[in-house]
């Protein structure tokens, strides 16, 4: 596609345009700068007037500072990104939302077993998992915290090089 004939073909020029610079040339502007940059920096007039000026901090202090008006902008209240903004304020309250009551995610459930099978005021723990006591019966008559495993180390013989696991009691 990019070879097409419809273009025009470059050609490059036959003869030279210009005469390449010597080296040499390049060596003495290194040598000899412009002498242009050397001279010292003048201020304005008017800037050496104000700086001479005694009552100059008392007039800039009397300017008022500047007054940016407020752009006015369209507002129509039927506006799909507003709607678009109220399912998303919606959604997020609903994210953000308490504990549903009754409603428990295997995590809190989780938690919920294991401080209930602690001990501990039952009546307290139900209100703090937001949990009825009636249903709070029904999930332990059905349910029991989970056991990983009892805790053990393991215990190794040195002379004979056995391995023993010992329980943990707690």
């Amino acid at each position: 596609m990019g070879n097409s004939t419809s273009k025009a073909v470059r050609r490059l020029p036959k003869t030279q345009s210009k005469q390449v610079p010597k080296a040499t040339e390049s060596l003495d502007r290194l040598k000899n700068p412009s002498t242009s940059h050397d001279e010292p920096h003048t201020k304005p007039n008017a800037a050496m007037k104000d700086g001479q000026d005694p009552d100059f901090m008392n007039n800039l202090s009397k300017i008022d500072p500047v007054k940016i008006e407020k752009a006015q902008t369209n507002f129509r209240p039927s506006d799909k990104m507003i709607n678009i903004l109220r399912g998303r304020k919606v959604e997020s309250e609903v994210d953000n939302a308490a504990m549903a009551y009754n409603r428990l995610s295997p995590q809190s459930l989780l938690v919920y077993l294991e401080e209930r099978k602690n001990g501990g005021d039952v009546g307290q723990l139900n209100r703090s998992f937001n949990v009825n006591d009636s249903d709070a019966e029904i999930i332990e008559k059905y349910t029991a915290a989970p056991t990983i495993g009892t805790p053990f180390t393991v215990k190794v013989d040195e002379n004979s090089g056995e391995i023993q696991r010992v329980i943990v009691s707690l």
